[in-house]
């Protein structure tokens, strides 16, 4: 169930952080199919971009590495994305690096929101557990 929160909190993040810069920014536009595709095929490639470039700072790390490679990661899955969807368009290298943005900002927050459900769920069975572990005792006692 954590697993599929965390997924599912990511392609929200995506598909908000989509529509935001479809929005916003001019040279964006989406079909409501292509959206949907964008999305997956945007998820698929961040996570394998972002597995390799990891690997890659693991051998020489630096905190600019750090800071810069969420933002290469979300720029390199965009427009991957949007040569392989056809219902996707973005135009420009401002626009491209501004949809990023969105996308990776919408997309933090998507996975902050994930974590904390998945870190609410986990207190609440302990707190089930504590209780019901309390409750053995009681009955114990009597």
């Amino acid at each position: 169930m954590r697993l599929l929160t965390r997924i599912a909190s990511g392609i929200v993040g995506i598909v908000t952080g989509l529509v935001i810069a479809d929005a916003l920014l001019t040279g964006v536009s989406f079909t409501a199919v292509g959206l949907v595709e964008a999305a997956l095929v945007y998820w698929v490639i961040h996570i394998v971009v972002t597995i390799v470039a990891f690997r890659a700072l693991v051998r020489e790390p630096s905190i600019t590495r750090l800071l810069v490679l969420p933002l290469v990661v979300s720029v390199a899955s965009l427009a991957i994305s949007a040569r392989f969807v056809d219902g996707m368009e973005i135009e420009g290298g401002s626009t491209y690096l501004w949809t990023a943005v969105i996308v990776w900002a919408c997309t933090a927050v998507g996975h902050l929101v994930g974590h904390r459900i998945n870190h609410k769920r986990k207190l609440e069975k302990e707190l089930a557990r504590e209780r019901e572990r309390d409750q053995r005792n009681s009955d114990s006692d009597a």
